[in-house]
């Protein structure tokens, strides 16, 4: 799956598509790599504020999944 936007919250929403549908901790693993990815490539982009409130959500559900597939 590509995301085909380059609009900070269509590809934040894809991401977070990506940690809700893993299944096993190497598609986890892969997640992550996506928010470094999309920290690399929008965070200067946006405002702090905004940024801190991403990060969050996406910090939240990879810790919920990793506890998920214990």
């Amino acid at each position: 799956m590509v995301s085909n936007s380059k609009a900070h919250r269509d590809v934040f929403q894809w991401v977070i598509k990506v940690i809700e549908s893993s299944t096993n901790r190497l598609q986890l693993q892969t997640a992550k790599k996506l928010i470094c990815l999309f920290e690399l490539n929008y965070r200067n982009k946006m405002e702090f504020q905004s940024w801190i409130g991403y990060k969050a959500v996406l910090d939240t559900l990879v810790y919920s999944k990793e506890l998920d597939l214990k």
